[in-house]
């Protein structure tokens, strides 16, 4: 075999290997009933079950009272992940324990990376993904397949030249790359069969925009929900949050502070 043959064998199977590597860190998109990943409401042991806990493999890394009198507890994902420190998660319980409110914050500094973009995408549409109940799965579809496509990708033409009947009796993958040009060696793709981007609207929708770093806050009533995103002035976090309409009037409210109760707050491990 010559040197040639053996460079276009390895490329190929660095390229495969690479594939299987990402489709071991992200779920199909949009591809499932984004109900069905719903935890808002769950109790906490429900929560855990799903998919979004089961994916990332948040870790509890500590725990504290609301200003309003409520748990909190805070999650990381694991140590050793990209994610870790680009993410953070908080969720509040009812006195039941069960979910009442849910916060996540990304650095936009990994919104913004060429790399950690895609994965912190992925976080956020999941997030979003889990914090609305199954009746109202439909109103944020939208929002979810803005966040996950509404950036350069480019379709990677996969298909042998010469198929045996075996190859055409397999099913249809669609593979997509980050950004622009051939497919080389660290590029992240995505793929799955019969992948299709969906056709996304011509303007982006304001809760986009503030994902996006171009507005400082918005928000959509959803039910007796409020899904809100909003980019910190004197931090570098965007904020998503998932709560009851009310929920946010009461917090800024309450003269309650937590902080100064000795024992009912644990520090957070980095």
């Amino acid at each position: 075999m010559d040197r040639l043959s053996r460079k276009k064998i390895n490329k190929k199977g660095r390229i495969t290997a690479l594939c299987l590597v990402i489709a071991s860190l992200f779920p199909l998109p949009v591809f499932s009933d984004s109900g069905a990943l719903s935890i808002y409401g769950e109790p906490l042991s429900e929560a855990y079950k799903k998919d979004f806990f089961s994916f990332f493999r948040f870790s509890m890394i500590g725990m504290s009272v609301t200003k309003d009198g409520f748990t909190s507890i805070s999650y990381k994902p694991p140590r050793g992940s990209m994610l870790r420190q680009c993410v953070d998660l908080n969720l509040t319980l009812t006195k039941e324990g069960r979910i009442k409110r849910m916060v996540l914050k990304l650095r936009r500094r990994c919104i913004e990376d060429s790399r950690q973009g895609m994965f912190a995408r992925d976080v956020a549409k999941s997030f979003i993904q889990a914090g609305i109940p199954e009746r109202d799965s439909d109103s944020v579809s939208d929002l979810i397949n803005e966040i996950f496509f509404r950036q350069k990708l480019t379709k990677i033409d996969v298909k042998p030249e010469n198929k045996s009947e075996l190859e055409n009796k397999l099913p249809s993958i669609t593979v997509l790359k980050l950004g622009q040009g051939d497919l080389s060696d660290g590029d992240i793709v995505i793929f799955g069969e019969n992948l299709k981007v969906p056709e996304l609207n011509k303007e982006s929708s304001p809760l986009y925009n503030v994902f996006a770093g171009e507005t400082k806050l918005a928000n959509q009533k959803i039910g007796d929900l409020v899904l809100e995103m909003e980019n910190k002035q004197d931090d570098d976090d965007l904020t998503i949050s998932v709560m009851g309409t009310g929920d946010k009037e009461m917090m800024l409210k309450s003269d309650f502070d937590f902080e100064q109760l000795p024992g009912t707050a644990v520090p957070l491990l980095k």
